[in-house]
């Protein structure tokens, strides 16, 4: 009898010993767990992302991307703060690289386009017919940076400057109009997004940077 209560005892503690050390794999195996999943949500990518984008044709533009799907991006161009979606399929093998390690979203769409008066209409042509001689003009100082014509880069950059100044200029008349008459400066926005898609690409500029 006595060894068999020994042996129930003996039994008991092996028993007891391996829970314990079960309970303490299955431990570890949580902390792991728990521990992997705050590193991957530490290090996964979101949305808003400022970066460098590049077409397949190889031009390049910096902006704020917003969200992107399977098939498309939304970005905000840096240089002139317009909102602009760009298929995926148009852009370089890195840049799509770059954007698969961001999350796939649902974006917010861009605002339904709203009838503006005629005044308003007019001048937003005229600012967009003014930032196309802009992006030419700094065209042309690219050109001659390599020759190093100062006179010429002089007369160039004055004529950026007066541009940039009606731009200015046109804007405050049109934002003062808005106020008055008390229409969203966000549609205005947007109508200037708008012209300035159909009359160039998000990617007209230069290949800055390359």
């Amino acid at each position: 009898m006595l060894e068999i209560g020994f042996a129930f005892a003996l039994l008991g503690e092996v028993v007891k010993g391996s829970l314990n050390l079960l309970s303490g794999f299955v431990g570890v195996l949580i902390l792991f767990g728990v521990g992997s999943l705050f590193m991957r949500q530490g290090s996964e990518k979101s949305f808003p992302a400022e970066m460098k984008l590049e077409n397949h044709q190889g031009f390049q533009i910096q902006a704020t991307v917003l969200g992107r799907t399977e098939h498309e991006i939304l970005l905000i161009r840096s240089s002139d703060g317009l909102e602009f979606t760009y298929p995926m399929m148009d852009l370089s093998a890195e840049t799509i690289e770059l954007l698969k390690a961001y999350p796939t979203n649902d974006f917010p769409k861009i605002r339904e386009p709203v009838e503006l008066p005629t005044y308003v209409m007019n001048k937003l042509e005229r600012v967009v017919e003014l930032r196309r001689k802009v992006e030419k003009v700094r065209l042309e100082m690219g050109e001659y940076l390599m020759t190093k014509n100062q006179v010429k880069l002089k007369g160039l950059s004055d004529e950026v400057e007066r541009l940039d100044s009606e731009i200015r200029n046109s804007n405050q008349r049109i934002f003062k109009y808005c106020d008055a008459y008390d229409i969203d400066e966000r549609d205005v926005l947007e109508a200037q997004r708008r012209m300035i898609s159909k009359s160039g690409s998000l990617f007209s500029q230069s290949k800055i940077g390359g």
